[in-house]
């Protein structure tokens, strides 16, 4: 899908670009500059874009640290349940075992 979508997102831009290109003039503040119109377009896209990621990066950054802190505490877990699986392993052998003798010795409990 981005395979497609990035080269038509292209090919829309520079036929924007070559559409607009009447220069315009920007003045902010104590500065002024001349640019064609689909330079100062595209560049305040661009400025719009960057804002947005840099106000959405800190939920990103906290999504990350959760989802470690998550598979930590699984990690966590997960040994807990294999050490204690660890720990009952002989406790059913051994009730295997004293099954088996009591089968050989016709005692059923």
């Amino acid at each position: 899908m981005l395979r497609i979508l990035v080269p038509v997102l292209v090919v829309l831009a520079v036929v924007f670009a070559l559409q607009n290109m009447a220069p315009v003039s920007l003045t902010f503040i104590v500065w002024q500059f001349q640019s064609p119109l689909a330079f100062v377009l595209l560049g305040a896209l661009g400025a719009g874009l960057l804002i947005a990621a840099l106000a959405f990066m800190p939920s990103v950054v906290r999504g990350k640290f959760a989802i470690s802190a998550s598979k930590k505490h699984v990690s966590d877990l997960e040994q807990k349940l294999e050490a204690s699986s660890r720990q009952r392993k002989p406790e059913k052998s051994v009730i295997i075992e004293n099954e088996a003798d009591n089968s050989k010795t016709g005692d059923n409990r």
